[in-house]
């Protein structure tokens, strides 16, 4: 302090000027060297692998360097923005530590704090906080994330492979039916499908608020069921039923299918070369009367019967046809009218059942034939066919295949100069029928879908990496991908019989490859092994198949799907553990409300009709009703109507064929105050949208 002892004037103000750069000095040291972690900026927090680390620093500072429990992985410096981002071998607790550097190398400060790593994280929203029903959920993962897929509770609700522009992984869930606490679960999986991590919150959903003055567009969905006959499977449950008990249970099927807001059934109607309905080319089937060839007494058409009491009930009805089966394991006596007597060359025996031989030329037209005869006969909504083509192979005692034993043909083929393999020969069978099929739907109905559901795999040359199985390319002849590539159907129904996370045969990544080989944008519906559900201890929990559902509605506007088989739904079945059987839990969760079937552009886009509306309120009886009108022109099937309730909107169907709806007034919101009303034609065409208000 000897500067400081006055010596002459002035001495004061040197002493000042002196004392103040002390205490600059001091001040600047106490500010210098100071860093600051920006993220992750929690301690004790989650810290998602792989998102950068990032700190804020004085400017003093020429670089940090970053320690994980002791060891450096890490320098940020002015170059990298002061963040870069690592990704740790092993997740869990780290304790990370910021060392601040100088120039030199001499560490003027530090910081820490302690982390948990984890794959991935809930970014919106938040635990314990409340969720918009229908709003978008982001989630960050790790960079080994390649999917996300977010259930609410145990039921799938959405997935996303794709990553938004901040890196998160965005998914828009539908609208859940259940409001309230919910636990929202994200399952992250690698790129070979492998599940990585798994993170719950708990939410409270919410309704949004209501500021829309329209409803939104009217939903959209194929939901299905195939009703098998062969083998009494589904319909009629006995081959001894009296008519007037299988007409109750076809009732009964289709009252339940419309109270789960199911909105099509596939019919078998030709199971073996017989017919459920009155033919002049094929033999009444056995799985109707008992006996092949015996009419039903006394005297009806079920396949009339299915057609009109479906369409009453909003729910299209396809023909479903056997192309080449003349005779299933365990049938009886065949009639003497059955193929197999008016052209046994063209018939032929495999596996303790009877087959045509697909490359018999007699064989194709009979199949074409009655193909025919029913679009004139019925009005029916669509062709279906199944994965029955050449039959599923079998082997002898000593482990080598049967070959089918179609050599008559063959031997013609090569005489007549045929340069085909035998295998391409046999495709090129298959092939040629299904072209014939689909024109010969477009001849006779050319506003009827035509249909097929073939196996689930694809060729192995086209197979995603990892999925393996049987090869309907080479051992049943099925080109399945030329017939979709092409275009030579309306609807394509691959059967993905295996649960969601099946190894080598994972349900998304066979449905992904069949959407991927549909090049003339035809609708994919896959069909669903709903009948796994059966109550045993080897049960698939129906939230198996609610997550398959949820799946196919990924990445698709003109959603579907088909199930295998009518008794899942109509026996409400459910596995031991399960609270409520399918049908409850589809209602419930899934099918909330009714579904328009997707348009089917390509066979017509012309314009439907406006339709002309009233309402009228009845006070009395606390109902307001709907009075409908087609417009002038092409043909209206049905009416989408939205109705609001308060500030709710409610969506249902009406039929053309009945047009009036009454509804009555909400214990809690009052009587509907309005309506938007489409016509819809019989391909899912909608008109304008016309305005009711309710006087």
């Amino acid at each position: 302090m000897s500067q400081c002892i006055p010596a002459s004037a002035g001495i004061g103000h040197r002493c000042l000027r002196y004392l103040l750069t002390l205490l600059i000095a001091a001040t600047t040291s106490l500010w210098a060297a100071s860093v600051v972690f920006v993220t992750p900026s929690v301690n004790n927090g989650n810290y998602v692998n792989g998102v950068a680390f990032k700190v804020s620093v004085s400017t003093d500072i020429d670089r940090v360097s970053l320690e994980a429990d002791g060891y450096p992985f890490l320098t940020l410096n002015a170059a990298n923005g002061w963040g870069a981002s690592y990704t740790f071998t092993n997740l869990g607790s780290r304790n990370i530590v910021a060392k601040a550097l100088n120039a030199g190398g001499t560490q003027l400060t530090s910081t820490s704090i302690r982390i948990n790593v984890v794959d991935q994280l809930f970014y919106a929203p938040a635990n314990g906080s409340s969720y918009t029903n229908g709003s978008e959920v982001r989630i960050a993962a790790s960079p080994r994330i390649k999917e996300v897929r977010l259930f609410a509770d145990i039921y799938q609700i959405g997935s996303s492979t794709v990553r938004n522009a901040n890196n998160l992984f965005a998914i828009t869930p539908p609208l859940l039916n259940t409001l309230g606490t919910r636990n929202f679960v994200s399952k992250g999986y690698d790129g070979n499908g492998n599940l990585l991590d798994t993170r719950t919150i708990t939410v409270t959903v919410v309704s949004p608020p209501v500021t829309q003055t329209e409803p939104p567009l009217a939903p959209r969905e194929f939901r299905a069921m195939w009703v098998a006959t062969v083998s009494n499977i589904d319909w009629p449950s006995n081959k001894n039923l009296t008519v007037a008990q299988q007409q109750a249970e076809l009732i009964s099927m289709l009252d339940k299918a419309k109270a789960a807001n199911m909105n099509a059934v596939i019919l078998q109607v030709r199971p073996a070369a017989d017919a459920i309905y009155p033919s002049t080319l094929e033999p009444w089937s056995e799985y109707l009367t008992g006996q092949q060839g015996v009419a039903p007494s006394p005297s009806w058409d079920p396949l009339q019967m299915w057609i009109t009491e479906a369409h009453k009930r909003g729910i299209e009805l396809h023909a479903w046809f056997n192309p080449y089966r003349a005779k299933a394991k365990g049938a009886g006596a065949l009639a003497g009218s059955h193929i197999y007597y008016s052209n046994p060359e063209v018939v032929k025996s495999y596996d303790g059942m009877l087959w045509m031989d697909p490359a018999e030329t007699v064989a194709a037209n009979r199949t074409i034939a009655v193909i025919s005869d029913v679009l004139t006969r019925y009005d029916i909504d669509g062709v279906h066919i199944d994965d029955y083509f050449y039959p599923y192979p079998v082997y002898d005692g000593s482990g080598n295949k049967v070959d089918f034993p179609d050599s008559p043909a063959w031997n013609r083929y090569l005489t007549a100069g045929g340069s085909l393999s035998k295998a391409d020969w046999r495709r090129k069978s298959v092939n040629d029928m299904v072209y014939r099929m689909y024109n010969t739907v477009r001849q006779y109905k050319p506003l009827a879908r035509f249909g097929i559901a073939p196996f689930g795999i694809g060729k192995p040359s086209l197979r995603p990496a990892g999925i393996v199985g049987f090869s309907q390319y080479d051992e049943i002849y099925a080109d399945a991908e030329l017939w979709l590539n092409n275009g030579w159907l309306d609807y394509f129904s691959p059967q993905l019989y295996w649960k969601i996370n099946q190894t080598g045969q994972q349900f998304d990544i066979l449905q992904t490859y069949w959407r991927g080989q549909n090049w003339q944008n035809r609708h994919i519906w896959p069909g669903m092994w709903t009948t796994k559900i059966d109550g045993t201890s080897n049960s698939w929990p129906v939230s198996e198949i609610i997550n398959q559902i949820n799946l196919t509605r990924q990445g698709t506007s003109a959603a579907g799907h088909v199930h295998f088989s009518a008794v899942g739904i109509t026996q409400n079945r459910k596995a031991p553990a399960d609270t409520r059987g399918l049908a409850d839990e589809l209602k419930a969760s899934t099918y909330t409300a009714p579904a328009l079937i997707p348009h089917a552009g390509w066979l017509d886009n012309s314009p439907t009709p406006d339709p002309v509306a009233s309402a009228s309120r009845n006070a009395s009886a606390k109902t307001v009703t709907l009075t409908l009108t087609a417009g002038a022109g092409k043909a209206t099937r049905q009416f989408a109507v939205w109705a609001l309730f308060g500030s709710s909107w409610r969506f249902t169907v009406v039929q053309a064929s009945s047009p009036t709806l009454t509804l009555a007034d909400d214990a809690t919101l009052g009587a509907a105050s309005q309506f938007y009303v489409t016509a819809v034609d019989r391909v899912g065409k909608e008109s304008n949208r016309i305005k009711v208000i309710v006087p």
